[in-house]
């Protein structure tokens, strides 16, 4: 499996009721650790534009800390309820680092501000901007947004992270190719919910068009280097990005190597080979 490091909560998620949602993301024991039904993820679930604090079920689970992604994993005597009230119980974050080769690089999520509209999260709700200014194509108050994900960002810079990667769910592309312009420090957006199709070899679904090249590239407000990616959903593509950054964490290169392809059988073949994907040992 490819594995995650962390994801953005969207509104999909909450499609069913905040309670199906914690079914998802929460351990669920029986009568105790050695009896689990599932552990929940081993890993963060990321928004900075949520608030849990009204939900009884969800809000112990979120911390208002920024810590590594691993530090939301299962561990022994930790993460489940009722066994241990272990503050590195957490699932829920606004934002998480991940460390690579010595690297810390910074990742937050970003759920549609009219969330409330769009589906069923209960008592949890939105922070910062509200609803939509225009609801088709949907379009929402991008200045008001980066203002209140801003500090959310800063915070990641203050922590040792150089680079970031914001994740978003904001429906129609053209609000994440705006948001890239009004913020600082943000390198990569990973955008979701439009299924904007980005790709450079053009091996693409059949019936689908490409929107352009992958990445989208723009400039934040200091004029650096923003990498926009998005595809479409249901594990139809596979999007690889590959940059260079400079010593400040800066983007100066887009590896050509960077594709997002759609997922057929002979792409699959391309990209592992003729062995058994789900053999014993493999990944």
């Amino acid at each position: 499996s490819i594995g995650f490091d962390a994801t953005c909560i969207g509104n999909h998620e909450w499609d069913l009721g905040s309670t199906e949602f914690a079914n998802i993301v929460l351990p669920l024991p029986q009568t105790s650790k050695t009896s689990m039904r599932h552990y929940g993820p081993a890993f963060p679930f990321l928004s900075a534009n949520l608030d849990f604090s009204a939900d009884a079920t969800l809000s112990p689970y979120f911390t208002g800390s920024i810590r590594n992604t691993g530090a939301f994993a299962p561990h022994p005597g930790e993460n489940y309820p009722g066994i241990s009230a272990a503050s590195t119980k957490a699932k829920l974050a606004k934002s998480a680092i991940i460390e690579r080769g010595g690297e810390k690089i910074g990742v937050l999520g970003v759920t549609p501000p009219d969330l409330a509209s769009i589906s069923s999260p209960g008592l949890v709700t939105v922070t910062g901007p509200q609803g939509a200014v225009v609801v088709s194509p949907r379009t929402y108050d991008i200045d008001a947004l980066a203002a209140h994900l801003q500090p959310t960002i800063d915070a990641l810079v203050a922590a040792g992270c150089n680079k970031v990667v914001m994740a978003t769910q904001l429906q129609q592309i053209d609000n994440e190719k705006l948001l890239a312009t009004k913020l600082r420090h943000v390198d990569i957006i990973v955008a979701g919910g439009s299924g904007t199709i980005y790709s450079n070899s053009g091996i693409l679904q059949p019936g689908d068009v490409s929107a352009g090249a992958y990445p989208f590239t723009t400039a934040d407000l200091d004029g650096n280097t923003v990498a926009v990616v998005s595809g479409e959903g249901q594990y139809q593509y596979l999007g690889r990005l590959v940059v260079d950054f400079d010593s400040a964490g800066h983007i100066t290169a887009i590896d050509g190597a960077s594709d997002n392809i759609a997922v057929t059988p002979s792409a699959v073949t391309a990209l592992w080979g003729v062995e058994d994907p789900y053999a014993a040992g493999t990944r």
